[in-house]
């Protein structure tokens, strides 16, 4: 039934218009106005079919109304009652098409009747115009969308992800709303990808509507209830933005089925805080506008199971265990030799992601927490699975922007490399056990007969029985780095820490190596600040200032130089500076890392014949990190430096890594005072972080331009600019302005240093814990990561209020409301932050908080 036209009635007389409400009731709705502003008003706010008016009113008269109205963009059949008979501005308003006809007073009734009668024919015919056009106008748009779609899809890769994304950013151009969203169920039927595109900024609650709706949609149209949690959603748009007041459900909403080969296989929906924003016929076009798509569709859900296929028939060939799963956890492909792994049958049905994490002892999940921030990475941890000792290999697999795919996991047996490794060992103990009494029975010979007890010796003999002698005390050296190997690797080096000072035995060995300095012709400086004090292993401490020394030695020039310095930051973290440079060659970048490694030097024509065993350096490193340091090589214009940076006291439980983790992401510290950026450099290492030192303005532009660094510590004060000029070149420069810029100042400039675009700002002195959680915000910022809130409450009305007040403020928010619910989230991902309730129906929230931190797998 269509619905009764609106009519509007203005004059200044009431009466005029009550005769006027009387006379018109049976036509439609009538409106009345007592003057031009107050019809104006009603005109913004009401789809008006007719506006019947007088022409001379004190305020506004009816031409100037209608002419009020048009510059508003309102456009309205009218009437004008007027006293005149032939006024002249009636006839030009008439002849502009802005007037319909005027009735002059007294007016003949029927006359005025008929008037209105065809009045608003002329106005329901030029509205049902208007649909048509504008109906015209979106299959053009929709024929114009179709052909840009087809036209893309030839010229790029067909994928899912770039065919649904496709879709949404063009849907808009035809159909207006405010949020869309397409569900697609995965090749296998097991999952299904929501994505919502936000048209403007929506609250949480919105967000879920829109979710349910869709969820509802397809199961009346396809027949398949989806779980939630089998559905991965994304969101895309204006999110984070400032939110619709209000809107926690739309007015209006349309929805189609995706049909592929006669299958349902997805639906699109649109939703609009408008009331009658589609109609039947949108409903149509955009039926046809979507499943031009479906082939599409269907042809990559078809190469997604063909390439699936092969994948399985690979991965079930492989030696090594794999096991393959999708972002919610499930596991989708577990090869033969994984079962034999986790101790399943080859008829037994796949392992649920809860059995497979109590069967390895960890979450696959939590290893490669915050993978978002610093890109996909391989991690490596060892199990005990029964009696075989395994190496597990956990990928992230990343699809488009930065969206967890799921995990690949790679099992392998290496019980018998690591029995191998340490009879290895045990030999390389026993071999070096057993040359030290012969060397000693040679040393003390060549000793016996070099001061002449056994008789007389002629200088050549004496000459070569010296050389002998040397060669004696050379592989006296080697057996010990070699035992001290050993010792490491079996956790049989003790450390007898002790209160040193590091300045007094760094200067006794200087001094010690001064005839041997002097033998080069080096030149030797020696600065250090008196109390370096330390907590430490002096004889260990010893051994790594004569291996950085011995090195000097070696790698200087006949007439080179070399300094050695010892030195405190008073502007950061507690600990001392050791620093040893040597003119000369510099060290390639490639070989910064790898002569740290065993039986590895710098390689280069000049140093390829230099003597030595490559232990040295690798020693050093495994004695300072047994100290809670860090020691690294730099490359600098004129020579090589060695900087080792210890911690006041060593950590209760000093943890030697084997293999260096991967870096989480790129650090260039920027900072005039050495001391202070090697202390920062070392707790950057520590956290995982490749870090780079630059101490002038110049080099940091251009270490910045080269290295990409995610995040730059940039000093408030540098020798030849300042610091916040610096920050501003940066910001500005298009190779450098993505990296997100941390100040570090002797003041208070954070308000300067925020204006001018910084992320972060530290005042000095520096403390450890807040330098690297702003370094850690800096990395989330730049890859566009926001922080995870777990909330645990079986309060429905507390959680959500909890994840509207942490949503608005830009955290990712999930909920549970109960200690099993809680336990399957933190499986699938840790959170960074857990707001929980201490009584929960199905256990104590202590009592849960004390198991997760005993369980180093899941615990927040």
């Amino acid at each position: 039934m269509a619905a009764k036209p609106l009519i509007l009635c203005v004059d200044d007389e009431q009466n005029v218009l009550d005769v006027l409400k009387r006379m018109f009731e049976r036509l439609g709705t009538v409106l009345t106005a007592g003057s031009g502003p107050e019809a104006l008003e009603i005109l913004k706010t009401q789809p008006v079919d007719l506006l019947i008016t007088d022409q001379r009113m004190p305020d506004m008269t009816g031409i100037e109304l209608v002419r009020a109205a048009r510059k508003e963009g309102i456009g309205v059949t009218t009437i004008l009652l007027t006293a005149y008979t032939n006024p002249r501005d009636l006839i030009s308003a008439i002849n502009d098409g802005q007037v319909f006809r005027y009735v002059t007073k007294p007016w003949d009734i029927e006359d005025l009747m008929m008037t209105v009668r065809n009045a608003l024919s002329v106005a329901q015919l030029r509205r049902e115009k208007e649909h048509l056009l504008a109906s015209l106008h979106k299959r053009i748009e929709a024929l114009n969308v179709m052909y840009e779609v087809s036209r893309s899809s030839a010229k790029d890769v067909p994928s899912l992800d770039a065919i649904v994304d496709r879709l949404l950013a063009t849907v808009g151009r035809v159909l207006p709303h405010d949020a869309s969203a397409v569900l697609i169920e995965a090749s296998d039927g097991e999952t299904a990808a929501l994505r919502i595109r936000c048209a403007t900024g929506l609250e949480e609650a919105a967000l879920l509507h829109v979710k349910d709706s869709v969820l509802n949609s397809h199961r009346k149209t396809a027949g398949v209830v989806l779980p939630e949690d089998r559905v991965i959603t994304n969101v895309s748009g204006e999110v984070g933005g400032a939110p619709a007041p209000g809107l926690t459900t739309f007015a209006c909403a349309i929805s189609v089925p995706l049909v592929a080969e006669r299958q349902t296989v997805g639906t699109l929906a649109l939703f609009s805080s408008r009331p009658d924003s589609y109609s039947t016929d949108d409903g149509e076009l955009l039926d046809l506008l979507v499943n031009q798509t479906t082939d599409a569709i269907s042809h990559v859900r078809a190469t997604e199971r063909e390439a699936r296929q092969r994948i399985e028939q690979m991965v079930m060939a492989m030696a090594d265990g794999v096991i393959l799963t999708d972002a919610k956890g499930a596991v989708v492909v577990v090869n033969r030799a994984a079962r034999e792994f986790l101790g399943l049958s080859a008829d037994e049905h796949k392992p649920t992601f809860e059995g497979l994490t109590a069967s390895l002892g960890l979450s696959p999940f939590e290893l490669v927490r915050g993978w978002e921030y610093g890109g996909p990475k391989t991690v490596r941890e060892e199990v005990q699975l029964g009696e075989r000792e395994v190496e597990l290999v956990v990928t992230p697999v990343a699809g488009s922007g930065a969206l967890l795919r799921g995990l690949v996991l790679v099992l392998r047996d290496v019980t018998e490399q690591k029995l191998l490794n340490k009879r290895k060992d045990e030999f390389v103990g026993i071999i070096s056990h057993e040359l030290r009494t012969p060397l000693t029975s040679i040393a003390g010979a060549l000793d016996l007969v070099l001061n002449r007890l056994a008789g007389d010796v002629t200088e050549k003999q004496k000459r070569f029985l010296t050389m002998a002698r040397d060669s004696t005390e050379k592989l006296n050296l080697l057996v010990d780095d070699l035992l001290d190997l050993a010792k490491f690797e079996q956790g049989g080096m003790r450390m007898n820490f002790e209160l040193a000072a590091l300045d007094e035995l760094v200067k006794t060995a200087v001094e010690r190596y001064g005839p041997s300095f002097a033998e080069r012709k080096v030149d030797v400086s020696f600065e250090a600040v008196a109390g370096a004090k330390l907590l430490c292993d002096p004889n260990r401490l010893n051994q790594v200032i004569n291996n950085l020394l011995t090195n000097a030695v070696k790698f200087t020039p006949q007439g080179g130089k070399v300094k050695v310095t010892v030195a405190r930051s008073g502007e950061g973290p507690g600990g001392a500076v050791l620093s040893v440079w040597n003119s000369g060659d510099t060290i390639p970048e490639g070989d910064l890392e790898r002569i740290f490694d065993r039986f590895e030097q710098a390689r280069s024509a000049k140093t390829r014949n230099v003597p030595g065993t490559g232990l040295g350096l690798s020693i050093c490193r495994t004695i300072v990190e047994a100290h809670g340091g860090r020691i690294w090589a730099e490359s600098e214009s004129g020579g090589a430096r060695f900087v080792a940076v210890f911690a006041e006291a060593p950590p209760e439980e000093a943890v030697v890594e084997e293999h260096p983790r991967a870096s989480r992401g790129t650090v260039l510290v920027v900072e005039d005072e050495l001391n202070l950026a090697w202390v920062l450099k070392a707790q950057l290492l520590a956290a995982g972080l490749k870090t780079a030192v630059a101490h002038r303005a110049e080099d940091a532009i251009a270490m910045a331009r080269k290295l990409r660094p995610d995040v730059i510590t940039l000093d408030h004060k540098l020798p030849d600019v300042e610091g916040l000029k610096l920050l501003e070149i940066l910001r500005h420069d298009p190779e450098t302005k993505g990296a997100r810029v941390v100040v570090v100042a002797g003041g208070d400039h954070r308000d300067e240093a925020t204006r001018l675009g910084a992320s972060g700002f530290l005042q000095k002195p520096v403390n450890p814990a807040g330098f690297l959680a702003s370094v850690e915000a800096a990395l989330k910022e730049r890859h566009g990561g926001r922080g995870r809130v777990l909330v645990v409450d079986d309060d429905a009305q507390i959680t959500a209020i909890c994840a509207e007040v942490l949503a608005n403020q830009g955290f990712d928010v999930e909920c549970a409301g109960s200690v099993s619910e809680a336990r399957a989230s933190i499986a699938r991902k840790r959170p960074d932050v857990l707001l929980l309730d201490v009584a929960l129906p199905d256990g104590d929230g202590f009592h849960f908080f004390e198991a997760l931190k005993a369980d180093r797998g899941t615990g927040p």
